[in-house]
């Protein structure tokens, strides 16, 4: 793999700006939908297209300024694999956050604590009202029944699918062809992740976005803490990033596929590969 080490120094503040309003507005348009629509039958549904078409929207957006990362666990996917520098991804990263905490405080002074559908309602139980539970606001929590096992591995399967979906639609030489449906399939990973997660443990696969919640929940209702477990909503998504490296990297050192069918036309000769050097 070679790496240009004098670009891996360059900074970009434009890139950095681009992260902090693609986060912004990503967290608000997923964690405010989670947050506005009652919990029915099509809740899980509505909400993991909000992510989903969240991030193909602002992909195809602001994609040009920065690469649309809108995730320090695909951030740091982009550095390990060589693709991105550590001092831009650091700056990045804290620019992430800063958009995803000023994200989950918009989101509170849009939608009343009262109408936040993740922070739950107050019960009568006889002459006793038992109080919503919280923490609100869209923070990532452990389901009914889940244990953190059950969350972290969840976290790292589906970051690996979304981090490998970036180095392989976005990043990789050979799916040059399809660069322009990259936003897309990015999108579509999220959307697939969301799908199956929401019900486990909210779906974070992106640690940036469950710090911003969290932070903003702390300030509104500092009785229910938003960071139980909080370890597995950042230690999941970044095993999972480095997972999908190791996959990238390592596809790349198996045995190329030239001789194989489907790359040989009718008259035996070899379709042109475009290459993929490291």
């Amino acid at each position: 793999m070679a790496v240009n080490m004098k670009k891996c120094k360059n900074i970009s503040i434009g890139c950095a700006v681009a992260e902090l309003v693609g986060m912004f507005l990503f967290v608000l348009c997923g964690a405010g939908t989670a947050m506005s629509i009652p919990h029915t039958a099509g809740w899980t549904l509505q909400v993991s297209l909000a992510f989903g078409l969240a991030i193909t929207v602002l992909a195809y957006s602001l994609g040009h300024h920065s690469g649309a990362q809108f995730n320090c666990a695909v951030t740091w996917g982009l550095v390990l694999a060589g693709k991105l520098g550590a001092p831009q991804g650091i700056l990045n990263a804290i620019a992430q956050s800063v958009g995803a905490i000023f994200a989950g405080f918009v989101a509170t002074w849009i939608i009343p604590q009262a109408n936040d559908q993740t922070y739950g309602v107050a019960t009568v139980i006889g002459n006793i009202t038992v109080p919503a539970g919280g923490p609100g606001v869209a923070c990532n929590g452990l389901g009914a029944n889940v244990t953190t096992g059950n969350a972290f591995a969840g976290e790292v399967v589906f970051t690996c699918l979304l981090v490998l979906a970036v180095l392989e639609t976005a990043v990789s030489k050979k799916s040059a062809g399809n660069r322009t449906l990259a936003a897309l399939a990015i999108g579509l990973a999220v959307f697939l992740g969301h799908s199956v997660l929401i019900p486990v443990d909210g779906c974070s696969i992106n640690p940036t976005r469950s710090l911003g919640t969290a932070v903003a929940a702390a300030a509104a209702n500092p009785a229910n803490s938003p960071f139980d477990n909080f370890w597995v909503f950042v230690l999941g998504p970044i095993v999972g990033s480095s997972l999908a490296v190791i996959i990238y990297h390592g596809l790349r050192k198996l045995d190329s596929q030239k001789d194989s069918a489907w790359l040989v036309d009718d008259d035996k000769e070899e379709l042109s590969q475009d290459s993929d050097e490291e």
